[in-house]
């Protein structure tokens, strides 16, 4: 009996031992496309992390996982102080969920091909959804929506993202194929990154471009070449595509939004107004649902508190890529590749975020998602014996 019961708890640990990591794809295949399996995978990674939790070897949280924690922390001092709870705590439900994402893919992921799979995963999910988007425009004449996603600013942000990603795999690809292949979905990116019609989400792109370039020790000549003529061609394109809509009245909205938001944060300048409040302003010219800055939004919903807790999660990434800054000159085209992809979206976050709230929702978990993945990486590869990152 012991023998069966000994064979039963190992297959049983076994099997938690990969939940989390089948949790991890399931989201990350559901991420662009279906709310509802994004949050059984969610679910599952969550469930699977806290089963094994007890035969992991450290705990890796870093200053970002501590930045993290301080503004879900505000967001509950937020939602206690919130004109409307109800909606506050659908927004504090939205920030656990993108911190748990980073602390279970920090702490779950232990393999390159771990990794690979949660990532092509994502940018295969995305391309399809991106092909359903470009028949479903041609039938709105609208700007490009993909599923889950929503608005096309919010289809942008996760876009650049993924196109930043698929960049830096471009660079260190192995073989000709792979270079084919990975060129291909970063061209194809650019493409649909056009067609959202968003803006701040394309130069944060660009922006991103320039910072990976910038950061790269080395790069081919034809490398740099192709680089250089697809980004000049969708820029070209962007500022002459017909779907390029968004300006004027648009524009005079969003600075509408930024000086009535300023006057909400005097109201209210310690918590805010509670998150997913800002509807409930107090201005009657307020026409928007946020305030389409990530910084300005932080400042109304969350206050002062809130912006602090900003500061460190934007500070702690900052760090976490300095400390994992090794892996630019590492053997691993793997690390290589998450490094320079994390460093590609931390900027989209940043540069977006000025004119979109960047950290809710999709592209706040794909944010957290390639951060947890490159904190892994890290640690695995300098070892878990000085435990450095935890």
């Amino acid at each position: 009996m012991r023998g069966i019961e000994g064979v039963i708890k190992n297959e049983f640990a076994a099997f938690t031992e990969r939940l989390d990591l089948v949790g991890l794809f399931i989201m990350a295949v559901a991420l662009p496309l279906s709310e509802g399996v994004k949050n059984i995978g969610f679910g599952i990674a969550v469930l699977g992390f806290l089963l094994s939790f007890r035969r992991k070897k450290g705990f890796i949280v870093t200053a970002f996982g501590f930045g993290l924690l301080a503004l879900f922390l505000s967001g509950v001092v937020s939602t206690v102080t919130a004109l409307d709870q109800k909606a506050s705590l659908k927004g504090l439900w939205d920030v656990f969920r993108y911190c748990a994402v980073f602390l279970v893919t920090a702490n779950s992921i232990s393999a390159e091909g771990e990794g690979k799979a949660v990532i092509w995963g994502l940018l295969a999910s995305l391309a399809m959804g991106g092909l359903w988007g470009v028949a479903a425009m041609q039938w709105t004449g609208k700007p490009l929506e993909i599923l889950s996603l929503g608005h096309s600013n919010h289809t942008g942000i996760f876009v650049s993202m993924a196109a930043a990603l698929s960049l830096s795999l471009f660079l260190f690809s192995r073989t000709r194929s792979e270079r084919v292949l990975f060129a291909c979905v970063a061209v194809f990116f650019m493409i649909i990154l056009l067609f959202t019609a968003s803006r701040g989400s394309f130069l944060a792109f660009m922006a991103a471009s320039v910072s990976v370039l910038v950061a790269r020790y080395s790069c081919s000549k034809s490398k740099a070449l192709a680089l250089l003529v697809v980004i000049s061609v969708c820029t070209i394109g962007y500022f002459y595509s017909p779907l390029n809509v968004k300006r004027g009245a648009y524009d005079s909205e969003r600075f509408k939004a930024w000086a009535l938001s300023v006057e909400t944060f005097e109201a209210h300048p310690v918590a805010g107004i509670g998150l997913n409040n800002y509807y409930l302003s107090g201005h009657e010219k307020a026409t928007l649902g946020h305030a389409h800055s990530l910084y300005i939004n932080t400042l109304v919903q969350n206050g002062a508190i809130g912006a602090a807790a900003l500061a460190a999660v934007l500070g702690g990434a900052a760090a976490l890529l300095w400390k994992a800054r090794g892996l630019r000159g590492s053997e691993s085209l793997y690390g290589r590749s998450v490094w320079y992809g994390a460093l590609g979206v931390y900027v989209i976050v940043i540069v977006a975020g000025i004119t979109n709230t960047t950290l809710h929702h999709e592209h706040a978990i794909f944010f957290t998602l390639i951060m947890g993945l490159l904190a892994a990486t890290a640690f695995n590869l300098t070892g878990r014996s000085d435990r450095p990152w935890t």
